[in-house]
């Protein structure tokens, strides 16, 4: 997955990624990915064994993401057969949101800031359900 992570970047936005950042999970840590980060010109840089907490923002990350996920299954009443499609959409949205620590940015306009973003970052997510009905005024000519 990474291999595929790692070409989509390259070719949607014409970008390198330089340094690597995981835990010690051999997903990462054995002689295949050693060789492609040395092909590659990456730099692999590991957490220190036996310490989370090191993790801390990609656990969060990645509890949110599952929290959005959660919400939006129940609350639109979509069927658990969906959940790749809902986690699609809640790291959409999650990518539109502003946050503190990014000076109430989102992260879609930092990485704007760095490089130009192809078309299809600002396709609009799907309605998976909705407790709300927006009503529309006719446009008069």
């Amino acid at each position: 997955m990474f291999y595929a992570f790692y070409q989509m970047i390259h070719t949607q936005f014409d970008k390198k990624i330089q340094v690597f950042k995981s835990d010690n999970g051999g997903e990462f840590v054995n002689k295949s990915m050693q060789k492609f980060f040395r092909e590659n010109g990456l730099i692999h840089q590991t957490s220190c064994p036996n310490t989370p907490q090191q993790n801390c923002v990609a656990k969060r990350k990645n509890r949110k993401l599952l929290e959005m996920t959660r919400a939006i299954i129940f609350y639109a009443h979509v069927p658990t057969r969906f959940w790749p499609e809902v986690v699609t959409t809640s790291a959409y949205l999650l990518n539109r949101l502003p946050f503190k620590i990014l000076n109430h940015k989102t992260p879609l306009q930092i990485l704007a800031a760095q490089t130009d973003l192809p078309p299809v970052q600002m396709l609009p997510p799907r309605v998976l359900g909705a407790l709300c009905s927006f009503i529309f005024p006719n446009k008069q000519n």
